[in-house]
């Protein structure tokens, strides 16, 4: 079994000490592939979409909605 991958949410805004997880794209358990969309983040100024780095199954630790540091 291959080691879990953290998933870094980028800093695109250097005044955001937070984000918001809007949604998710794919299921808890759900298998992904490098390049499938997986969430989106809202800052202040935008919402982005974040991608799978690589291959793997979905385990999902923090809920939409949640606000992350």
């Amino acid at each position: 079994m291959a080691e879990p991958a953290v998933v870094v949410v980028p800093r695109e805004n250097v005044n955001d000490d937070a984000v918001t997880l809007v949604r998710w794209h794919a299921a808890q358990g759900d298998r992904v592939r490098a390049g499938q969309l997986l969430f989106d983040i809202e800052t202040a100024k935008t919402v982005y979409t974040i991608e799978a780095e690589r291959e793997g199954y979905l385990e999902i630790v923090c809920p939409a909605g949640e606000e992350i540091a």
